[in-house]
């Protein structure tokens, strides 16, 4: 019941935040990890609203939600479809197709602060160099 609450309320923009800053997120992780086809459902599409906020790519990305969707191996078609959407929202703002720069600047200081200078090898280097660069002309 409260995944499908949550589910409607991240319907509102002005949700989604406070959704992912008090939490909500890794008990959204949680659910998919149930044999619950219905709360995956209700997770899916919740965790589908709250990529729509920039802020919250970060906590996707550290808590493992990419990869749990990436994975896969949910039965119902109404649950990967918002999975699918998800991670092409995910994409959208990841990769820089978002127009906005701010947006993209936001995207950036995530990649650079989740990952460390060392951590390039498994990165392009030029986008890693360029991330890292970024973050240093902020400081």
């Amino acid at each position: 019941m409260s995944a499908f609450a949550i589910e409607m309320l991240v319907q509102d923009t002005h949700n989604q935040a406070g959704i992912a800053h008090n939490g909500c997120i890794v008990p959204l992780l949680k659910l998919l990890n149930l044999i619950n086809e219905s709360l995956h459902h209700n997770a899916a599409f919740a965790l589908y609203g709250l990529a729509d906020k920039e802020d919250n790519i970060a906590a996707f990305i550290k808590f493992g939600i990419v990869q749990k969707l990436q994975e896969g191996g949910f039965l119902v078609q109404q649950t990967k479809d918002s999975v699918e959407k998800t991670l092409k929202r995910l994409e959208g703002k990841i990769s820089g197709r978002v127009a906005d720069k701010a947006v993209q600047s936001r995207v950036a200081m995530v990649f650079a602060r989740l990952f460390k200078p060392g951590d390039c090898h498994s990165l392009n280097t030029k986008e890693c160099s360029s991330c890292w660069g970024f973050l240093s002309l902020k400081a």
